[in-house]
């Protein structure tokens, strides 16, 4: 298996685990999201392989459906708050995919529009080093992938100001 389908699989299992923490009381439409970050300073095999930090998120109901949060916002917010991983997070050049599932038997989820606005305070624009968005089918057999430059076109983001 090569790095790059044991990253995938990696992110498969992970954003399937994400899911299971989903709470979702009212809805029952369970969500998750896994960000994998490269974490240069953690070590891996003489130095030649830097460590994946996983960050794993699950959307959030209220009963005031407007305090709800997403799986992607729980996973980056995760990702940015961890006081042992932040410094690896802060930097969107050690992002390395991030996995979206949710509970459509019928097809894929994507993010919705606050999270994709979320996602690109983080990640600018570039169609060569774009960060793989992976949208996976109910039982993640399937997989879209994107970004987000075609998730959020013409955006505007902390490079706009």
């Amino acid at each position: 298996m090569s790095s790059n389908e044991q990253l995938l699989e990696m992110l498969r299992a992970n954003t399937l685990k994400a899911r299971t923490l989903s709470y979702s009381p009212y809805s029952q439409f369970k969500v998750g999201c896994c960000l994998l970050v490269r974490d240069p300073n953690g070590g891996g095999v003489s130095g030649h392989h830097d460590t994946v930090i996983k960050v794993l998120g699950a959307n959030v109901e209220n009963a005031s459906y407007g305090n709800t949060i997403c799986a992607e916002r729980t996973a980056m917010l995760k990702a940015m708050t961890s006081e042992e991983h932040a410094a690896a997070a802060r930097d969107p050049k050690n992002w390395l995919a991030i996995g979206i599932i949710g509970d459509n038997p019928e097809g894929f989820i994507s993010p919705c529009g606050i999270c994709r606005q979320f996602i690109r305070e983080f990640l600018t624009p570039d169609t060569e080093n774009d960060v793989p968005i992976y949208l996976f089918s109910h039982t993640a057999d399937n997989y879209k992938t994107t970004n987000i430059s075609e998730l959020l076109p013409m955006s505007f983001g902390p490079d706009s100001l």
